[in-house]
């Protein structure tokens, strides 16, 4: 297991969010420790909001608010 979590990080470093995750997504898939896999499963999901909000922000033109 050691090995994936290295590349996670340089990965992470990176910014390299969709690699970052399939290294959690393959760490999940090879835990047998149901505490350890939940934690993992809470990492990616964070992962996947935070690459969401960056999508979003791009997507959503600076609009002013009404008055």
């Amino acid at each position: 297991m050691r090995r994936p979590r290295c590349c996670g990080r340089v990965y992470e470093s990176a910014g390299d969010w969709p690699k970052v995750a399939a290294v959690y997504e393959v760490m999940v898939a090879c835990t047998q420790d149901p505490v350890r896999r939940v934690e993992l499963l809470d990492l990616l999901a964070k992962i996947h909001e935070r690459r969401l909000n960056i999508s979003m922000r791009r997507l959503m033109p600076t609009v002013a608010p009404c008055a």
